[in-house]
């Protein structure tokens, strides 16, 4: 009797599988890749195509001459310069569309970071010297091992040092104001502008999709929805 009240569970189990592995791969992705030039790999260095999902934890990779666009489930928007490199690091859903927490580490490289629907306090930006804080914002960031600046394009951010137990901070709150955060040895120096240092809109002069505005609807479907 208790060997077939264990063949039945299997059975049950077995049957089971299929329906819930698919929802568990669902669950886990974050975004679709909307915009992919040239060489974008992801994962474990696989290519990443137009319309390919992504993960949490997940690194993104541009070669030389390459480019991408993420879209993410509530509308964020990151845009990738050639030769950089990002981690999917913290996403945190709080409904189908939104997260509580939406962190991405920016190891070297250049990103436009434009917001979405979910709460701004749910939003970071993560590089090896600097933690930016965006509030309804676009922002650019150009980042390496040493050094990191931060544009803002609109709304407001602020750029603070990583690391510290109080941490100084260059507040953003006007377009076209600049932070940067450089590390010399084990000193950091701050530097603020009011005209921009570093701008991404360069490189969306060659690829204007960069630079335009996709829902999460349109890039699940390879197709670009254009705003601002």
């Amino acid at each position: 009797m208790r060997l077939i009240r264990s063949a039945i569970a299997a059975a049950f189990v077995l049957a089971l599988a299929p329906q819930v592995l698919p929802q568990q791969a669902i669950a886990q992705q974050i975004g679709t890749a909307a915009v992919v030039r040239n060489q974008v790999t992801h994962g474990q260095n696989d290519p990443l195509e137009v319309g390919e999902g992504v993960i949490r934890n997940e690194f993104v990779t541009t070669g030389a001459n390459s480019s991408a666009k993420l879209v993410f489930k509530d509308d964020t928007n990151l845009s990738i310069g050639p030769q950089a490199r990002i981690k999917l690091d913290r996403f945190v859903f709080s409904g189908e569309s939104t997260y509580s927490r939406a962190a991405v580490e920016m190891a070297v490289g250049a990103f436009r970071f434009s917001s979405g629907n979910s709460e701004k306090k749910a939003y970071q930006i993560n590089t090896p010297v600097a933690v930016i804080g965006v509030r309804g914002t676009i922002i650019d960031v150009r980042a390496s091992r040493t050094s990191t600046t931060a544009t803002l394009v609109e709304g407001q951010a602020s750029i603070c040092e990583r690391g510290a137990s109080r941490p100084r901070c260059i507040e953003l709150t006007m377009a076209g104001q600049s932070g940067t955060i450089t590390l010399n040895g084990t000193r950091k120096t701050f530097d603020a502008s009011a005209t921009p240092t570093f701008s991404f809109a360069s490189l969306c002069a060659s690829d204007p999709l960069l630079c335009s505005r996709a829902s999460s609807i349109a890039a699940a479907g390879g197709d670009m929805l254009c705003g601002r």
